[in-house]
């Protein structure tokens, strides 16, 4: 069975969450004996093609792999999304921009040459290339990732957090942007067009079990289907020796997290315990935000086997986003406890008092982030219920069952 599995940018290494995610189901589709013919692009890439990526994936997931080259042209249209902010937030006219003529017609030439059983998309984005009434007998699956029309709200909301070329400290951060029903105040329901696109598809795929009954609620057409992260669980396992971890994606949630926490809940456990360290690893570096007392900013880690190891636990102070988190389920595959928001924790495995602590303010965070810091015995009896969540609830089987519902539709 042949698929055409589209990635708006370079998958390997797996740098991100949406990485993870592509590598996985190309995985699975492999494991599944399906013949995958990637297409993707280098505008949107988040690091550069290079030989040995593209010799990994050749290998290791893929039969052919093909790399839109873009013209001045698609440099020019593209150049508009720059400015999308400041025009009517009207969904199409982005997905237009990010996929100009010359990369539509690059794409229905090489959908005719493979002649796939099945085209697969990651991201909203670039339906644009998709021609649904020239393919309709082509079963097309959407791996939605996130439901972009609440996550682009909550992104702006929150922008003044997200600005790659100034180092943000704690003074310069408007209190109001940290409280923690910022969210649930500001009410960003999904827009109707985001469902009509989904109703395009002949089966949309969701990461969380919540958005996925929200989208069997709001939709007729599409069959649904919902396949969490798979993670196998790593040989390595947490020994409870080191800092508790907080690893830290490119988005303003991550920004957004880093000062809730280091701003309102640390002083709170530096009264208590002066030698509690956190390590931060990842977007939230010296570039970035400020240091300050208890919090070691480790930047980018190629590898967080190390980290995740020796860690006393995860924390994972973001309530905002869609999709899921995560770094929870790769942390907890280590057998780290969490502690996370009450407004994040639907998104996750989390059982409060099982698995990890879900707070419900900053005093209830920082009085969890001591106990754990304080009793590595709770840290290990947490971590192997948080291992074993992740077995049972985030295992290839559960990736290889819902790759079948489609493989079988055609």
């Amino acid at each position: 069975m042949k698929v055409a599995f589209f990635s708006p940018n370079n998958p390997s290494p797996a740098s991100s969450g949406f990485h993870q995610r592509e590598l996985e189901i190309l995985s699975g589709l492999r494991y599944l004996g399906c013949s995958t013919h990637l297409l993707s692009s280098i505008f949107k890439s988040i690091h550069p093609w290079t030989a040995s990526s593209i010799k990994h994936l050749k290998l290791n997931l893929v039969e052919t792999l093909q790399i839109y080259q873009p013209t001045r042209w698609d440099y020019l249209i593209w150049q508009l999304s720059k400015y999308h902010r400041v025009i009517p937030q009207y969904f199409p006219t982005l997905s237009a921009i990010l996929t100009p003529p010359g990369f539509r017609a690059w794409f229905k030439r090489r959908i005719e040459d493979i002649t796939p059983d099945i085209i697969w998309m990651n991201y909203a984005y670039y339906d644009g290339l998709v021609d649904h009434i020239d393919f309709k007998n082509i079963v097309r699956a959407i791996d939605i990732i996130d439901l972009i029309s609440v996550n682009r709200k909550m992104w702006r909301a929150i922008s003044p957090l997200h600005k790659p070329s100034t180092c943000l400290s704690a003074e310069n951060i408007d209190d109001q942007l940290l409280e923690e029903d910022f969210f649930i105040k500001s009410n960003f329901p999904v827009e109707a067009w985001e469902y009509k696109l989904y109703e395009k598809y002949s089966y949309t795929v969701s990461i969380n079990q919540i958005e996925t009954d929200t989208l069997k609620r709001n939709t007729q057409c599409t069959h649904v289907i919902y396949i969490p992260m798979s993670i196998e669980l790593p040989k390595a396992v947490a020994e409870y020796s080191g800092p508790a971890i907080f690893p830290t994606g490119d988005n303003p949630y991550n920004i957004q997290g880093y000062f809730y926490f280091t701003k309102k809940v640390l002083p709170l456990i530096l009264k208590e315990s002066s030698e509690f360290i956190l390590q931060v690893t990842g977007y939230c570096s010296m570039d970035r935000v400020s240091p300050v007392d208890g919090v070691l900013l480790s930047g980018y880690v190629p590898d967080l086997t190390i980290s995740f190891s020796t860690a006393r636990f995860l924390i994972c102070p973001i309530f905002g986003g869609t999709g899921q988190l995560i770094k929870v389920i790769e942390a907890m595959s280590y057998g780290l406890p969490v502690i996370i928001p009450s407004q994040a924790a639907s998104r996750t495995p989390v059982r409060h008092n099982y698995n990890g602590f879900i707070a419900r303010d900053v005093n209830e965070f920082a009085d969890f982030t001591l106990r754990l810091w304080n009793d590595r015995e709770l840290c290990l009896r947490m971590g192997r219920a948080a291992r074993a969540t992740v077995a049972e609830e985030y295992s290839k089987s559960h990736l290889y069952s819902g790759l079948n519902q489609i493989l079988r539709s055609v």
